[in-house]
């Protein structure tokens, strides 16, 4: 959609990306600035602008490393696995959204 030209769709990317940027100084800042490194992952590490954006943002906390991959199949399996050895107990979800309301134009 930003590549189409849609400048609201590229306000909230850059909003997130804000928000994500402000998130990991109050972490640097919750460590007292002891921060060995900033590590980017799952799949939105692939996207090039969301990776240049925050390094502007947030190198100068910590080296960053960026490690871009999707892992979420073999967390669920791993969870799985924890509900089916008794080593964690199975949560139920109601499928019910938990915000509603917002209106997107």
């Amino acid at each position: 959609m930003i590549k189409n030209g849609n400048k609201y769709a590229k306000l909230i990317y850059d909003a997130m990306i804000y928000e994500i940027g402000k998130t990991a100084g109050a972490m640097a800042a919750s460590l007292h600035g002891k921060v060995d490194a900033i590590i980017f992952t799952g799949g939105i590490s692939h996207d090039e602008y969301v990776v240049d954006q925050l390094k502007k943002m947030i190198s100068f906390i910590a080296p960053i490393e960026v490690i871009a991959g999707e892992f979420e199949m073999q967390a669920l399996a791993a969870g799985a696995l924890r509900v089916l050895t008794g080593e964690e107990k199975a949560k139920q979800y109601t499928g019910e959204p938990v915000w509603s309301g917002f209106k997107i134009e």
